[in-house]
């Protein structure tokens, strides 16, 4: 907590000027707040993590570029924002700002992201032979759920497995000119940048 006190605190009331955004007296009065939030996820974290002393981060803003078995073979690519290694083998840690995605939307195949992790570490040397667990997270607040996705667990395994599998699906439909879209939500998130051209936006909703 120290570190947070400090250098910690330090940056969260210099962000506006920084960052160059505004309302930077809100911004600095929520500091307490959002210092607790901090303090309960780092607290959360390290009950899952174990012992300091068989504890490291492996990697943060760790780059996979990967090839993966579909026919023919498909290659993806991204950031995994952290990996810890423990004894009980490797966490991927996700981290949200909005809303978690839920663990039967995971197991159902509707979220793909966990998943697309193991596949793309399961080669990595560091990660032969090693438990896989991984997990979304975010500065706790009331009413969440925390779960995560373990490949030691028989049910999760085969979710992980079966991720290849939806990788051939999105594949073939993409060659077979298949762009309809999905999912259809009924609003866009308003951060994103592409909602005045994308097919689905409250401007163009007869679009498919």
């Amino acid at each position: 907590t120290d570190y947070i006190d400090s250098h910690g605190r330090d940056m969260w009331l210099n962000a506006p000027e920084k960052e160059g955004f505004g309302q930077a007296a809100l911004w600095r009065l929520e500091w307490q707040r959002y210092r607790d939030r901090m303090i309960r996820m780092l607290e959360q974290q390290m009950l899952v993590a174990g012992p300091l002393d068989d504890f490291r981060v492996f990697g943060t803003e760790y780059e996979f570029d990967v090839e993966v078995g579909t026919k023919p073979r498909l290659r993806i690519r991204g950031k995994i924002d952290r990996i810890d290694e423990t004894p009980d083998g490797l966490t991927v840690i996700d981290y949200k700002t909005g809303q978690i995605p839920t663990q039967k939307d995971v197991r159902d195949g509707k979220n793909s992201q966990l998943p697309l992790y193991a596949l793309a570490l399961r080669n990595h040397p560091d990660a032969k032979g090693k438990n896989l667990r991984m997990e979304y997270s975010k500065l706790p607040s009331r009413g969440d759920r925390k779960w995560a996705l373990d490949s030691a667990d028989e049910e999760d395994a085969e979710v992980i497995k079966n991720v290849l599998h939806t990788l051939q699906e999105k594949r073939d439909a993409v060659e077979a000119g298949d762009f309809r879209v999905n999912p259809t939500p009924d609003t866009c998130p308003s951060y994103c940048q592409m909602i005045t051209v994308c097919r689905v936006n409250p401007f163009s909703r007869h679009k498919s």
